[in-house]
């Protein structure tokens, strides 16, 4: 039964099944297989995340087979997201997500930065926003992938903000531009992403659409 539920949390989330068995080892099954996250700020980010992906600018969206804008599954709990990238796409990944400029054009997530760095991921936080709960994202990714994600931006002509600490004003206006945004959709955004192996068959293209709401 345990190897069932593991295999079918893997098919949904697209994590390693060694991954999916430990998660109900250490969680069991009291919040569901695959969980939504609880917090509206953690909804909030997570679909900021999907949003760029599904909607870059500055560079063309991610789409290797058997992805989801460049993503091969996701490490879903409650109050925490780890991103998986395909193999030998973590850079590309990054580089879609973490904000720059060109001019007056913002591109990627705005005030998105990166946090602690182990072997093996790379964390991402939000630039101190008021009124708003910390939310816990991380990406399957390395330092040497965080230094391709910048070359990347350059040789497109895009500036990194997320080196700075600091959030600009315009990263502050475009935050709040995409919050309101999201606010009726936010959900659907961040079920699609705890859940990527639902979609990367279908390809689904959301450059103007939403996810669909999931039952």
């Amino acid at each position: 039964m345990a190897s069932s539920r593991a295999k079918l949390r893997a098919s949904v989330t697209g994590e390693p099944y060694s991954l999916a068995a430990a998660w109900i080892a250490d969680h069991g099954l009291g919040d569901g297989l695959v969980p939504d996250a609880q917090l509206p700020a953690q909804q909030l980010a997570e679909a900021a995340l999907l949003i760029t992906l599904a909607r870059p600018q500055g560079l063309p969206v991610l789409s290797p087979a058997g992805t989801l804008y460049g993503l091969a599954g996701t490490e879903p709990s409650i109050d925490r997201l780890t991103l998986r990238p395909s193999d030998g796409h973590a850079a590309a990944v990054l580089a879609r997500l973490l904000p720059a400029h060109s001019g007056d054009r913002l591109t990627g997530a705005p005030l998105l930065r990166t946090g602690k760095i182990t072997k093996t991921c790379v964390g991402l936080r939000l630039s101190a926003v008021s009124g708003m709960d910390a939310v816990h994202l991380a990406i399957r990714a390395t330092r040497a992938h965080r230094r391709q994600a910048e070359q990347l931006q350059g040789e497109v002509g895009l500036t990194p903000l997320w080196t700075s600490p600091e959030a600009t004003d315009a990263e502050l206006r475009a935050w709040r531009d995409l919050a309101r945004t999201l606010a009726a959709s936010m959900d659907r955004w961040s079920q699609a992403l705890r859940r990527p192996a639902l979609f990367v068959s279908a390809h689904p293209d959301w450059s103007t659409s939403t996810p669909a709401e999931m039952t």
